[in-house]
């Protein structure tokens, strides 16, 4: 059997958009709700202002890019979150598993669906919020000096601080390191869905916690252990050490940023690779989705 075909691909796709056309009719509704609530509300407060003979002065894009920036954070773990809903209860699992298409084909679309719709959606999301404060700034506050959301987008970006090391270091060195971070995280919730159909989010959230609990107190435990055994002199020795790595950090960042973005990209590649196979072994029942 062919593992992927075009045909089979398409008809993957109208299935899915006619059974669950309700649960993506009603995601797209709820980010338009979030997206365009801002803008309602700042309009009312303008509006109020005006009543009462306030100088209005339209600065939505200044106050509010921060807000729509952050969809590009959040939105993705929402979305991952949900990769496999179609399997989140008996009989939708055994609709999705008897469709005639291979697990190529079934796992793509879902990855179509949690990580490119989205993206799509948002993006015209917002170039539909920026014709509307546009036409709000025009009607409620012309004299004002017109900003654009999506023209504050790099200056929201070179504003991020991802890296607690000084030096001269590309914004889009950054920026990748950013985006690398961003992926390895919301890639866990897919990772976090496959095992778990319902309720995931939850038990990914409690991985998470204790993995960072776990970091911690190894890193306590590896201090109290250096220091120990390097006898009288071990804060100096363990605080020597650190510092040497902090200089080579500050001295080679270009390079740390190599090594750190390729150890992401193997975790990312790991993650994605588990999921699908245990997307391959999904049954109608089992012990973790009963």
């Amino acid at each position: 059997m062919i593992q992927f075909e075009k045909e089979r691909f398409l008809n993957v796709a109208r299935w899915d958009l006619a059974v669950n056309r309700r649960f993506y009719r009603n995601f797209v509704q709820a980010m338009t709700l979030a997206m365009v609530t801002p803008l309602l509300l700042y309009i009312m407060y303008t509006l109020l202002r005006s009543a009462n003979g306030t100088p209005v002065f339209w600065a939505f894009a200044d106050s509010y890019y921060g807000y729509y920036s952050s969809f590009i954070f959040w939105m993705p773990v929402c979305c991952l979150n949900y990769l496999l809903h179609n399997l989140r209860n008996k009989r939708d699992r055994m609709a999705e598993l008897t469709l005639p298409a291979s697990n190529v084909e079934r796992f793509v679309w879902h990855v179509v669906v949690a990580v490119v719709a989205p993206v799509v959606v948002y993006f015209c999301l917002l170039a539909g919020v920026e014709v509307l404060q546009m036409l709000a700034w025009v009607l409620f506050a012309p004299e004002s000096e017109p900003a654009s959301l999506l023209m504050l987008f790099p200056e929201y970006c070179r504003r991020m601080q991802v890296l607690a090391i000084e030096g001269d270091i590309h914004e889009l060195a950054l920026l990748l390191f950013a985006f690398m971070n961003m992926a390895c995280f919301a890639s866990t919730f897919a990772l976090g869905n496959a095992f778990k159909y319902r309720h995931n989010m939850v038990y990914t959230l409690l991985f998470h916690i204790g993995v960072c609990l776990c970091l911690i107190c190894s890193g306590m435990l590896f201090a109290w252990v250096a220091v120990g055994l390097t006898g009288e002199n071990g804060a100096y020795v363990f605080g020597f050490g650190a510092y040497r790595l902090d200089m080579f950090i500050r001295t080679h960042e270009y390079l740390f940023l190599f090594f750190v973005v390729l150890l992401q990209l193997i975790f990312i590649c790991v993650v994605w690779w588990w999921t699908y196979r245990l997307y391959c072994r999904a049954q109608i029942t089992t012990r973790r989705n009963p």
